[in-house]
């Protein structure tokens, strides 16, 4: 009886710090921007606007097909205005496996596409043919 007790103990200790845990980690997604990769290349997606212009602090990510990545809008790298609805801008680029002869090493998406703060940007497409959406 006392092992058992003891077990019950532990188990409640344990789910005490998960839950926190699970449920914070949840919520910080619903309070970041997001940028979602529906393509079917990899995606570079710069924050250039909203957010720092230090070097390597601002939102700079590779975001491969089927990934998003996220920045929290309260983190002041990523939204230097601070609040929720401020305006955030981004670039979506992406580099072509064998570029043409004289063609661009990158080919934009989309330039200084604006969403806000807590907004979703979605990157769709396939075979040269892509397009930034806010949703």
């Amino acid at each position: 009886m006392k092992r058992t007790r003891k077990m019950v103990m532990v188990m409640v200790m344990v789910m005490g710090l998960a839950l926190p845990v699970l449920y914070f980690g949840s919520a910080n997604e619903a309070a970041a921007f997001c940028v979602y990769n529906e393509a079917d290349v990899s995606i570079q997606a710069k924050q250039v606007h909203g957010g720092t212009h230090i070097p390597f602090k601002n939102f700079d990510m590779n975001v491969n097909p089927g990934e998003k990545a996220c920045c929290n809008w309260q983190t002041h790298d990523c939204n230097t205005e601070g609040k929720e609805d401020s305006n955030v801008k981004f670039s979506v680029y992406y580099a072509p496996m064998a570029p043409r002869p004289g063609a661009p090493p990158i080919t934009y998406i989309c330039t200084r596409f604006e969403t806000h703060a807590n907004g979703k940007v979605v990157v769709r497409g396939k075979q040269g043919e892509y397009t930034c959406k806010r949703e």
